[in-house]
């Protein structure tokens, strides 16, 4: 939570999210992306995260803590490898791709709900 990973920029981190996981995060966003400065992730604002409940596997998985470097790659494949079976199951295509570019894609919003 030291918002340390959201700032890519500086922690050298690339954020890459199925387009699946940036459409949930634009779901539980309600459709809105903030603007933010080049590189940083919009919904990081003032050293925090403001979309903790639709964040990608990347930012779950993510820790500054040393200590979990080695394990981290191993753990993220595991998940990983399981967010492509769901792409399988639902019949989605697969998209792997820089989370800040893909929450910017209007192909990705949330389709208005329909009344039936």
């Amino acid at each position: 939570m030291s918002g340390r990973c959201c700032d890519f920029p500086t922690s050298g981190h690339q954020l890459w999210a199925t387009d699946l996981e940036s459409a949930h995060a634009l779901r539980k966003a309600g459709g809105d992306v903030p603007e933010a400065p080049s590189g940083l992730c919009p919904w990081h604002v003032e050293g925090t995260c403001r979309l903790r409940d639709g964040r990608p596997l990347g930012c779950r998985l993510y820790f500054c803590d040393p200590a979990w470097t080695d394990l981290m790659p191993q753990v993220y494949e595991r998940f990983h490898a399981e967010l492509k079976a769901l792409h399988v199951e639902a019949g989605l295509s697969y998209s792997y791709r820089r989370f800040v570019e893909a929450v910017r894609d209007p192909a990705l919003l949330p389709s208005p709900p329909t009344n039936s």
